[in-house]
């Protein structure tokens, strides 16, 4: 080889190794680095986050019942399908970062650089490809739904970027950030700064005014949202966009009820040819807003009918049908609406809200005319069917749960009077009455049984029709990833499992189409067997086993003896009560209201619930604006139950402000007995208690003044009468907080340790120890002397420990106490309030105590400055007297 040549093939290799440091910044550095890092790591980075775009596109499944998403990474399913392709993302990115940054002062010398201007030397990074992947790695980690790595990364880069063009882009990705976080006030102040900013790019506005109309969307804010949306389709040159915001503008004006433009972009949507679901939904929607009457009308429910008879509309017949139903309705034809609302809530469909829907439909016509009983089933189907996310879901499951309740009182009130009815008959009516119904329920068993054996028939046939190359198109979507990633395969399966067997409740024997035969005529009502309405009274002998189906399983329910029949009577009583107060307060029903009281009344002129009866008859006539009978009503109560408090509302017009005061009088009684039981003063507390309980009968308070009476008693050092006493407690307010703490009281009482028995022998030394319950604390067993025990119960409390508090960084120990008991302390409880939660689930834990048994130990929870005055006084019961003060009684 030449001289020259070896010269020149030596400052190759010499330029090429200076040129891989990235500690000097030089023209030659700066444009090797920046090229490797394009064109090698960052460009599969950016080709890896493009893939994972794509995929969420192919994937992911519009639902035409909502405003459609102004951008498509809010589904968590597609952004768990696409972390692969991110997490490779974040990879090359963080190889460009660590490999090519270049953040050292630039050389001066030999005029590498064009420009001596001041900004170019205040950069913080030098590697604009650097700056790039940084915002690629944000950006992947927020389609994976990581928000708080990518807020970071964008605000690293805000940061560490001000006078760089790639902060414009961090800015608008974190205010995106900020949107599917809910935290809309962090939202706004980016957005403000981009709109004010006149550095903002041109090139960024379509971005920008995507992510307002975003924002503003979240926030149900219609107007506001309309108006960014139609700039954003101004500057957006992305066709399948165009096409989505274009659908998403003619839904807006919609929802405003602005029908002539929302006509306009559903018919422009169809013009710019979009996928044959949107196109579809388009045309659809478009009927909707078409003007009630006329031509247009008429024009319309022809092309839905055409539409009904295309083969290729057979997955959407459930939309069309649902459509013409919309149309009749809108022209006041509401049986031709409950028509097709019923075809479409029956058919098939790809739509999974479309049932939900269309049996919404048909329950708020059947509400509107107040047949509730025959809106109830639509609302509970609605409910079973409904997707999470709903619109107004919350309210639609709320009037369901009503319904249920009234219709549930209403069938038992129902039964319950014909049971009665049928009582009365002699036998042999009797008996000729139960055999027409169960001849009756004969036949319709039948009818069912022959109805479902068809439906599998049908659906069978149905299955055979589904087609393989869309099934096949189905799984190959996935591309390889699991099933439950793969919308499309997900969707199919789903659409073909409904299409077999309808839509399902998820229960036992979903299979059966007739788990429970309800007539409709209520003299008739299945009462064979326990129907749950009379159950069997505490300590009666279980009945013999009785054949179902025969005439004695009818029988049996029905209330021939006196003691059957007045519990028969008791739940009439209450299921009348039940349904005027949801006619009243629920449905604002309030002539059926009266009605339901006034039966009630009628029947049972001395029953237990009369006077309330009464007193809702007057406040349901006073919500209706009618005095004369809202008097009436007041007048029956005074003169007949003088003494009651509704009598005492409704003659003292400053009821209510007394009562108030009268149980602020009661509070701060309260609060000087408690100061006298924490200074050991027992008698007057118990006298005090007494009082209260004459004084305020009917106080809240009432529970709380017993239970320090029931403790100032324990005080006198008697423990079966304590025990007995904390017993009666319990049964007088089994439902009080203090009736947990009484239990757990009588728990450490049973325990039977002689350490134990000291709590009643020794008073409690003042001052041993430190008031007050804040800071960290300690969990203290104390069990017998037994190593196997021990090594047992430390096993079974980490286990609980990493079941229950697996976020607490607890600690178990354990040492000697006395040569009979040992100590196993769990520390790392940081305040008191977690002390006592784990003292009360530890207490009702099963696990912890499954194969050593529950008399073995003693528990309590101690501040850390008290475990070291307890280890030293050594005296059980003289802490339990200060932990009963301290922790119990509150």
């Amino acid at each position: 080889m030449h001289l020259r040549s070896r010269i020149l093939l030596l400052f190759t290799v010499v330029v090429i190794v200076a040129s891989c440091s990235t500690s000097k910044n030089t023209l030659l550095t700066r444009t090797y680095h920046q090229t490797t890092a394009r064109f090698n790591a960052y460009f599969n980075g950016r080709e890896s986050y493009n893939s994972g775009l794509r995929r969420i596109e192919r994937n992911y499944r519009y639902d035409y019942n909502r405003i459609l998403p102004v951008f498509l990474y809010t589904d968590p399913d597609l952004a768990r399908s696409v972390a692969p392709e991110m997490d490779r993302a974040i990879d090359k990115s963080s190889k460009v970062i660590t490999r090519k940054s270049i953040t050292a002062s630039p050389s001066e010398r030999g005029g590498f650089f064009s420009s001596r201007d001041g900004d170019f030397h205040e950069q913080n990074e030098y590697n604009r490809w650097v700056r790039r992947s940084y915002l690629l790695a944000g950006k992947a980690h927020f389609h994976k739904h990581d928000f708080v790595p990518a807020t970071q990364a964008f605000q690293f880069i805000i940061r560490e970027y001000s006078m760089n063009e790639v902060r414009h882009e961090a800015k608008l990705w974190l205010a995106r950030t900020h949107n599917e976080r809910a935290r809309y006030h962090e939202a706004r102040i980016l957005i403000e700064e981009m709109l004010e900013d006149p550095e903002f790019p041109e090139g960024l506005s379509g971005e920008l005014y995507s992510t307002i109309a975003d924002f503003h969307l979240k926030q149900d804010q219609i107007a506001r949202a309309t108006v960014n949306m139609e700039k954003a389709l101004e500057t957006i040159s992305n066709k399948d966009r165009r096409i989505r915001y274009t659908y998403i503008l003619a839904q807006l004006y919609e929802r405003a009820g602005r029908t002539a433009e929302a006509s306009e972009y559903y018919s422009r949507v169809i013009r710019m040819n979009p996928p044959y679901e949107m196109a579809f939904n388009a045309s659809i929607n478009l009927a909707g807003v078409v003007r009630s009457g006329g031509n247009e009308t008429a024009r319309m429910i022809n092309i839905l009918e055409r539409m009904l008879r295309d083969e290729k509309n057979q997955d959407y017949l459930d939309q069309v049908y649902h459509a013409l139903g919309n149309i009749y309705l809108r022209n006041k034809d509401e049986e031709n609406a409950i028509r097709y609302f019923h075809l479409s809530a029956a058919a098939p469909g790809m739509n999974p809200s479309q049932k939900s829907m269309s049996y919404l439909a048909l329950a708020d016509i059947y509400f509107d005319r107040a047949d509730y009983l025959n809106a109830q089933p639509y609302y509970d189907s609605a409910v079973i069917n409904m997707n999470p996310g709903f619109p107004n879901q919350l309210a639609i499951t709320e009037r369901s749960n009503v319904l249920n309740e009234l219709a549930g009182n209403i069938m038992l009130f129902e039964l319950e009077d014909s049971l009665q009815l049928l009582a009365s008959l002699s036998e042999a009516e009797l008996n000729r009455k139960i055999d027409e119904i169960m001849a009756w329920e004969r036949q319709n068993q039948a009818e069912a049984r022959q109805r479902e054996l068809l439906a599998q028939q049908t659906n069978q046939f149905r299955s055979t029709r589904v087609n393989p190359a869309a099934r096949r198109l189905a799984e190959a979507a996935g591309e390889g990833n699991w099933y439950f990633y793969n919308q499309s395969a997900v969707t199919f399966g789903k659409n073909e499992f409904e299409s077999l067997w309808g839509t399902r409740r998820l229960e036992d024997n979903w299979r059966r189409t007739n788990r429970q035969v309800i007539s409709n005529e209520p003299q008739f009502a299945s009462f064979a067997g326990n129907n749950g309405q009379q159950e069997a009274a505490p300590g009666d002998e279980e009945e013999e086993p009785v054949e179902t189906g025969s005439r004695e399983s009818y029988i049996r329910n029905i209330p021939l003896t006196e003691e059957a029949m007045n519990a028969s009577h008791q739940r009439i009583q209450e299921a009348l009560f039940s349904i005027g107060a949801i006619y009243k307060d629920d449905l604002m029903d309030y002539a059926r209201s009266a009605e339901a009281y006034r039966e009630l009344i009628s029947r049972y002129p001395e029953g237990e619930l009369n006077l309330a009866a009464l007193y809702d008859l007057h406040e349901v006539h006073r919500l209706d604006m009618n005095d004369r009978e809202a008097d009436h009503y007041k007048n029956i109560i005074v003169s007949t139950y003088p003494d009651s408090p509704y009598a005492a509302i409704l003659t003292n017009p400053n009821f209510f402000i007394e009562y108030e005061e009268r149980l602020q009088e009661a509070e701060r009684y309260y609060e000087i007995t408690f100061d006298l039981f924490r200074e050991r003063r027992h008698e007057q507390v118990r006298e005090r208690a007494d009082h209260a309980r004459r004084t305020w009968p009917d106080s809240p308070l009432i529970p709380r003044f017993e239970y320090l009476r029931t403790l100032s008693w324990g005080s006198a050092g008697n423990i079966p009468i304590f025990k007995d006493l904390l017993a009666d407690y319990i049964s007088l307010y089994p439902e009080t907080d203090m009736a947990e703490d009484a239990r757990q009281f009588l728990v450490y009482l049973e325990e039977d340790y002689p350490e134990l028995i000291q709590f009643a022998e020794v008073p409690v030394v003042q001052d041993i120890y430190e008031p007050g319950q804040s800071g960290a604390h300690n969990f203290v067993l104390i069990v017998d002397n037994r190593q196997d025990l021990i090594n047992r119960m430390i096993f079974n409390i980490v286990n609980f420990n990493v079941d229950h508090f697996a976020m607490l960084d607890l600690d178990v120990g354990s040492e000697q106490f006395s040569s009979n008991y040992h100590i196993i302390r769990v520390d790392g409880l940081p305040d008191v309030k977690q002390a006592l939660d784990y003292l009360r689930r530890f207490s009702v834990s099963e696990e912890v105590f499954r194969d050593v048994g529950r008399n073995d130990y003693s528990a309590f929870i101690i501040s850390h400055e008290n475990f070291s005055l307890f280890m030293k006084d050594r005296n059980i019961g003289s802490y339990l007297k200060y932990f009963e003060t301290e922790y119990l009684i509150r």
